[in-house]
């Protein structure tokens, strides 16, 4: 179902910004550049924080300011189409949109509305394991996402995303799985177990370096 609704608001997304698009020339200078300013500002720092691989703790959190990074880029698009040629500024605008509808930006869009539970683990100094379960949807298989964070003794609320791993049900048994930090603490093993219609020697077992 999250699905749909990720989609719903998208659209209404995107109904907000032709709207402004429409009313920016009524707008003040005064409120032009502080948009403007809290925009690029946003967007410069989502930049870095993704680049860096720094997030928050909590997935709808992420979703929510992944919906703002969408918002602002949105934004930026439609300052865009308001150059002249205005008809030439807006096509491209709008062909720079539709990446926005692709599956890469709906998946981290999804978090939103994703019910599933988490489960942490503290498997080293300040290193914790987090695994969500993926739900069915046409943009998703079931089983689990493992992902591997650095805990900062400063806060509790951002932590950084050091590696991650998927398993598919029909992988192994993706609800057994689990990750476990390598003795140098420069790797980390992912391991899941056979599913019950598996030989039992059987294992998935990726090991990866730690970023």
């Amino acid at each position: 179902m999250h699905v749909p609704i990720t989609f719903a608001a998208l659209a209404l997304l995107t109904a907000a910004i032709v709207l402004l698009r429409f009313c920016w020339s009524r707008l003040s200078p005064k409120a032009h550049r502080i948009l403007i300013t809290i925009v690029v500002a946003y967007f410069t720092f989502s930049v870095i924080a993704g680049s860096t691989h720094w997030t928050t703790a909590y997935d709808q959190l992420d979703g929510m300011l992944d919906w703002c990074l969408v918002a602002c880029y949105a934004f930026l698009l439609m300052l865009f189409s308001l150059l002249r040629p205005r008809w030439l500024t807006s096509v491209i605008a709008i062909i720079l949109f539709i990446p926005i509808l692709s599956t890469m930006t709906i998946l981290p869009l999804t978090k939103v509305f994703n019910r599933a539970t988490s489960t942490t683990t503290v498997i080293g100094d300040r290193i914790i394991s987090v695994k969500t379960p993926l739900e069915p949807s046409p943009i998703e298989v079931p089983g689990v996402e493992i992902d591997v964070f650095y805990q900062p003794t400063w806060s509790t609320l951002v932590r950084r995303r050091l590696q991650g791993f998927r398993f598919i049900d029909s992988q192994c048994n993706s609800s057994a799985s689990y990750a476990v930090l390598q003795p140098d603490h420069k790797n980390v093993l992912f391991s899941c177990p056979p599913a019950p219609n598996q030989p039992s020697d059987s294992p998935r077992n990726v090991i990866l370096p730690l970023n």
